[in-house]
C-alpha cells in the first residue's frame, strides 16, 4: 500500500473526467480507465468526479465495484475536495 509516510493513510488521488469513463467508446476513456486501475494497483485511494449528469450509469457502476466514490455533477465538488485531503488531482 502506498502511504504518503506522515500521516499513514493511503495517498488519495481525484480523478475528474466530463463523464465516467466509457472504455467501450473511445480510446481517451481507455486511457483514463487505466490510469485509475493503475493508481488502485498501486494502493492509491481513488475517487472519481464527473461534470456531466447525462452519461451511462454502468460505467459508474463499474467504477463503484472497484471501490473508486463517483461523484456525479458539480453540486457536490466543493465538499468532496475540501474533505478529501488529495494528493493528487
Amino acid at each position: 500500500m502506498s502511504t504518503n509516510g506522515t500521516r499513514g493513510r493511503p495517498r488519495q488521488a481525484l480523478v475528474s473526467q466530463t463523464r465516467p469513463p466509457e472504455v467501450d467508446r473511445d480510446s481517451g476513456s481507455q486511457q483514463v480507465d487505466l490510469y485509475i486501475r493503475w493508481l488502485l494497483d498501486a494502493g492509491w485511494s481513488v475517487t472519481f468526479m464527473s461534470s456531466n449528469t447525462d452519461g451511462d450509469e454502468h460505467h459508474a457502476h463499474r467504477l463503484r465495484q472497484l471501490g473508486v466514490p463517483v461523484h456525479i455533477g458539480h453540486d457536490q465538488a466543493e465538499e468532496v475536495i475540501a474533505a478529501g485531503a488529495f494528493d493528487l488531482a
